[in-house]
């Protein structure tokens, strides 16, 4: 079996309490890629709170809010946001 893409949820799984992360784990993301696997950072927050993340981990590609949002190398793929009708119905 041969894998494309790898999704790495951050809080609890990648990231330490502190929000730091293990060179092992950069490291592993990195032969990862090397391997030509693409490697999606996951999460319910917004692409903004974790590009600094991201950056680090020389990643290009997301998925935020929850699955509302999905950016594959730099380039929105999935935006589907909730209408702001539908927001202050509930």
């Amino acid at each position: 079996m041969s894998f494309k893409a790898l999704f790495l949820d951050i809080d609890g799984t990648i990231l330490r309490p502190d929000h730091s992360y293990s060179e092992k784990t950069k490291d592993a993301i990195q032969q990862l890629k090397n391997k030509g696997i693409e490697v999606f950072l996951a999460t319910g927050r917004p692409i903004h709170e974790i590009k600094e993340l991201a950056t680090s981990l020389n990643i290009d590609s997301f998925i935020g809010y929850n699955g509302a949002l999905a950016i594959y190398n730099n380039e929105t793929v999935v935006d589907e946001t909730m209408s702001e009708e539908l927001v202050k119905k509930w």
